[in-house]
């Protein structure tokens, strides 16, 4: 019988454990983040910006601040990059006319 309890008790730790890594409670806000995220078509930078901001209050505090301001440069560098690729395949464009 004691065996038997001890995999009850087993299956308890694991549920509860389970329910934190899933369903932490800085998580429990509101809206899931994943769904929020998937809700606005938000690409994995924009995301995680999401996620770090609304977070740092429940969280980690001002290391979430800084890791949604990595993000935030990571973004905007990719979003100057492409603007920078487009202006140079128009200008490479318009000289082969």
């Amino acid at each position: 019988m004691s065996q038997t309890l001890k995999k009850d008790d087993k299956k308890s730790n694991n549920q509860e454990t389970k329910g934190l890594v899933y369903h932490p409670l800085h998580y429990n806000q509101g809206i899931e983040m994943w769904d929020y995220a998937y809700s606005h078509n938000l690409d994995f930078f924009e995301g995680n910006i999401v996620k770090y901001v609304t977070r740092w209050k429940h969280k980690n505090g001002l290391q979430d601040l800084l890791k949604a301001k990595e993000y935030l440069d990571k973004l905007i560098q990719n979003e100057q990059k492409k603007t920078t690729e487009v202006k140079s395949s128009r200008q490479l464009g318009q000289l082969k006319l």
